[in-house]
């Protein structure tokens, strides 16, 4: 946290990427790419990081209809390849954005992406924040999730190639002895604030990892997707209880890993909002998915089937032959049940929770993955979240279902077993449209995932799904006598 004074009224974030390669060559050419990015091409490899799509996230300051976020570049300074210097590019962008503080406790957060549009990874080798001008009792905080306990940007974290992530800064007043609202910026501010990210070639041998996700993955019992042969097959009871690797996903920074296993032996109960969930899977943010079990019992989750492990029954949508969850500006009937549920029981432990995509997987399910293994793919207009950012934005609150490719992860089929852990003796809905759109497919009491023969129109059970976030911390082991319990404060 730093402390500075105020001189007038715009907020200018520079944002300094200073590229370096531990590769010790005796010579490269570097050419470069002066619109908004970098590309230095080092024979036969490529660099390109670059930042883009800048805007206002979330701004709770009286200025949200005025305030802008725009980004324009700075002079490039670049040199050849020096094996005793190994920087090979000195990038500057300016992040303009134009605020006004009215009140402590207000913020403004500020997202941008930042992309390594290369062919080779690169690392985080250093980072660090400067302030001039920004004002006293003024924080900064510079996270990948939109919410305080999101993780940090830090040395460690990997990039791979290819690949984009967002960025979220956020600027606070706070409340203190010495800091009122006379205290503020007026419109004359204006704040100058650096951001320094030293990349390296690296691979995901040098990550450091202190997500919630890598906590619960170094407390389990892990395999990986290759060992299962066959999605589509009944779960048999001897079924080996593990977290595992789905392995497409293996050289992201936060690898997808999904519980499959049974009821008494599958480690990923859960206590958050002093209500009981199964993990369901983890996230690419370092999150983890989950889904509702009933209550606790003496700090304990012991309840496996019944009417307590779902919220209630009722239609999907009271829309004979419409099984989107949100049609335009028509809800359906399960997810005005869920926000409801979520207002009353979840909201003030929003904090706690990331803002991921559930999936209402509009028809490509059935024809593509019934018969094969599931996938997370989802088109854009299926990707239901609260922000426009990485999904449609339809959400209220980011709460959902488990979607039918999740479903068989976990290990349902269209056999019949009653051995996953998502087995309720009773039926329930996921988000997943069936073989037409007046069908959805849903758990049976049975345990079989089916796609036909239940129209929208059907009263099933509601278990929500929710996402806690990756700066989660949690205690405990995962089974039902010492489930993981989520720190809130």
């Amino acid at each position: 946290m730093n402390y500075r004074k105020n001189k007038n009224g715009k907020i200018i974030i520079i944002i300094i990427l200073a590229l370096t390669l531990t590769a010790t060559v005796g010579y490269a050419v570097l050419t470069t790419v002066l619109k908004n990015n970098i590309v230095a091409t080092i024979a036969p490899v490529k660099w390109q990081v670059y930042m883009e799509n800048p805007s206002i996230y979330k701004d709770t300051t009286a200025n949200s209809e005025t305030n802008t976020v725009s980004l324009s570049n700075a002079v490039d300074s670049c040199v050849e390849y020096d094996e005793n210097d190994s920087t090979i590019c000195l990038k500057s962008e300016i992040l303009d954005a134009t605020v006004k503080f009215d009140r402590v406790e207000r913020y403004v957060l500020i997202k941008f992406d930042t992309t390594n549009g290369g062919d080779m990874p690169a690392i985080i080798a250093e980072n660090g924040v400067e302030v001039e001008g920004l004002g006293e009792f003024v924080t900064y905080t510079l996270k990948y999730n939109n919410s305080d306990q999101g993780i940090d940007v830090k040395p460690g974290d990997f990039f791979p190639a290819g690949k984009s992530k967002a960025m979220y800064l956020k600027l606070e007043y706070f409340v203190s002895d010495n800091v009122t609202d006379e205290d503020l910026p007026t419109v004359e501010t204006s704040f100058n604030i650096k951001i320094r990210i030293k990349f390296i070639r690296g691979s995901k041998d040098n990550l450091v990892d202190n997500s919630l996700s890598s906590k619960v993955i170094n407390k389990s019992l892990t395999g990986r997707s290759r060992e299962i042969n066959d999605y589509t097959a009944a779960m048999p009871s001897t079924t080996d209880s593990k977290l595992y690797l789905l392995e497409s996903t293996e050289d992201e920074q936060y690898p997808i890993y999904f519980w499959r296993g049974t009821r008494a032996s599958t480690n990923n109960n859960f206590i958050f909002a002093s209500k009981c969930w199964l993990g369901i899977r983890t996230t690419d943010t370092g999150g983890i998915k989950m889904i509702y079990n009933g209550t606790p019992v003496d700090g304990k989750c012991t309840t496996i089937t019944g009417e307590d492990t779902v919220i209630g029954s009722g239609f999907y949508n009271s829309v004979t032959g419409n099984s989107k969850y949100k049609d335009g500006s028509v809800n359906s009937d399960i997810k005005v049940a869920l926000e409801s549920w979520y207002e009353s029981n979840i909201l003030e432990y929003q904090d706690y929770l990331e803002d991921t995509v559930f999936c209402n997987d509009q028809g490509s399910f059935y024809s593509s993955r019934i018969d094969s293994e599931p996938s997370l793919v989802c088109s854009e207009g299926d990707s239901y979240t609260v922000s426009e950012n990485y999904g449609n934005g339809l959400l209220n609150y980011p709460i959902g279902l488990i979607s039918a490719d999740e479903a068989m992860f976990n290990g349902m089929s269209p056999n019949a077993s009653t051995q996953s852990f998502l087995h309720n003796a009773s039926y329930f809905w996921t988000m997943t449209q069936g073989y037409e759109s007046k069908y959805i497919y849903r758990v049976s009491s049975d345990g079989a995932l089916l796609n036909n023969s239940q129209v929208v129109k059907e009263t099933r059970g509601y278990r929500p799904v929710i996402s806690l976030n990756a700066g989660d911390t949690v205690t405990g082991t995962g089974t039902q006598e010492d489930p993981f319990v989520v720190v809130t404060e």
